[in-house]
């Protein structure tokens, strides 16, 4: 039984009632659309898209058997577009759409971005989405122009790419929104710099700009660029890479003269210091860098001597028919050839690779070491037969091209005699060069390649080091 209640209750003291704040409710904010500016700036054929639309319209069926008769993916078109979103960021865009037929006889499209440049939020990038994986990098000013000649279709493989760029739509506009892009343009080295760091480092005049690349001061910088031994780096087109190993090997870069820098044994040397771990003296004369590159040459040579197991070259069919025309000793094994660099004191031992690969051959003439090449002949594309045959990376002064003017034109191909030395690289005396032009030219118009064709047909490149010391600087169209 609960507790009996004697005494009352005292009540307890009760608060007013708190008076809450009024809710208003919230209207949501409309979404502000970004307003984005759209230019088409290129648009491909569009003629078979357009058919196959036609066809769809007057009869979905006939459309579906001729989609599938021509084969997936052969209805598409390219578009290039400028997106500008305010006024500063934007992208240029290729697009591609593609178009095709289900098995219900509906006509679908899909569309996908190819690559791009853009400029966001203070940083240039590069989208290049054309093969299986989607890569984005900093724009360098190579992507750049690699981009410039995809989506806008110029092509201009001579040095000078004024004539391109002049055409394209897309550089006039960076040139008109930055006009240091015209420094990129000037500089021979800036295909790998990135807009990026032009912009962060204030790299907008040409002086800035390569003396950052070539990181030695401009005075040195110029006189690099105008060298010979730059332009033997320039055959692979991004001949910094290779300046930048060439650095590792020099010292006292400061003391370099343009006396070195164009002497034909300078670029070889180097080649043989990073091979053996060495060091050139930039203030050597000639006479300290020739004696230097004869020995180390010799050391080279011995050591692959030492270490080599004797073995056939893969020569190509078209020297060794050369060698049964000429008479010429043509050297077929990989110790020819180191026997032939002990001999001669140079250093035609490290050219066993190229021999190798069928790049190149290697004759014996008279006491004299002859280099042979392959050159393709392009009749319709320069306006003189003599600059026709002019190879695009090698020197005039390696072989006599007046002669070759005595091509027949009905054949498109020739062989070059590449360079022709004695002992210590002397040049060979100009009527044994002379000779020997006029022997490459009688092979040609012999129709020497024509009756080497089954041969050159089965023959496969051999692109297999076999162990041979590889040098960071190709062999290729250097001194030996």
């Amino acid at each position: 039984m609960s507790k009996l209640l004697t005494q009352p209750r005292i009540p307890k003291n009760i608060a007013e009632p708190v008076k809450k704040a009024k809710r208003f409710k919230k209207v949501p904010k409309e979404p502000t659309e970004e307003k984005v500016k759209y230019t088409l700036l290129k648009e491909s054929n569009k003629q078979e898209v357009n058919e196959l639309f036609r066809i769809y319209k007057e009869d979905p069926f006939k459309a579906r058997v001729k989609f599938y008769n021509k084969g997936k993916g052969h209805f598409h078109f390219t578009r290039l577009a400028l997106f500008e979103f305010n006024d500063t960021e934007f992208e240029i865009c290729e697009f591609q759409t593609t178009f095709g037929i289900s098995t219900t006889n509906r006509i679908y499209s899909s569309q996908k971005k190819l690559s791009s440049v853009s400029y966001k939020k203070g940083k240039f990038w590069y989208i290049n989405n054309r093969n299986k994986q989607k890569t984005i990098q900093p724009l360098t000013y190579g992507n750049f122009i690699r981009f410039i000649q995809e989506t806008e279709n110029l092509y201009n493989y001579s040095n000078d790419k004024s004539e391109t760029l002049a055409k394209s739509k897309i550089f006039s506009y960076f040139k008109e929104r930055f006009p240091w892009v015209m420094t990129l343009s000037e500089s021979k080295i800036s295909y790998g710099t990135t807009f990026n760091v032009v912009v962060s480092k204030g790299l907008f005049g040409l002086k800035a700009l390569n003396r950052h690349i070539m990181k030695v001061p401009i005075n040195i910088a110029n006189m690099i660029l105008d060298s010979e031994a730059f332009q033997f780096l320039k055959s692979d087109g991004i001949p910094i890479k290779k300046w930048y190993g060439v650095m590792k090997v020099l010292d006292n870069i400061e003391n370099v003269t343009p006396e070195l820098l164009n002497d034909h044994l300078f670029a070889d040397t180097c080649k043989m210091a990073q091979t053996l771990g060495r060091k050139i003296n930039c203030a050597w004369g000639p006479k300290r860098l020739k004696e230097e590159h004869d020995k180390w040459a010799k050391e080279i040579t011995r050591i692959i001597l030492d270490c080599e197991i004797e073995y056939d070259l893969n020569i190509r069919p078209i020297y060794k028919s050369f060698a049964e025309f000429s008479g010429y000793q043509l050297l077929k094994t990989n110790k020819d050839m180191l026997a032939e660099g002990m001999l001669q004191h140079h250093c035609v031992g490290t050219y066993i690779d190229r021999v190798d690969k069928g790049a190149t051959a290697i004759f014996h003439v008279k006491g004299f070491t002859l280099q042979v090449e392959v050159l393709d002949l392009d009749w319709k594309t320069h306006k003189s037969r003599t600059e026709r045959v002019h190879p695009l990376y090698m020197p005039e002064s390696y072989y006599n091209k007046d002669l070759y003017e005595k091509i027949d034109p009905s054949h498109n191909r020739a062989l070059v005699n590449a360079q022709f030395r004695g002992k210590f690289n002397e040049q060979a005396p100009q009527e044994l060069v002379d000779e020997v032009d006029q022997m490459l030219i009688d092979f040609v118009n012999a129709n020497g390649f024509e009756n080497t064709s089954k041969g050159e047909e089965t023959y496969r490149l051999n692109n297999l080091n076999r162990g041979n010391v590889l040098m960071n600087i190709d062999a290729e169209l250097l001194p030996f």
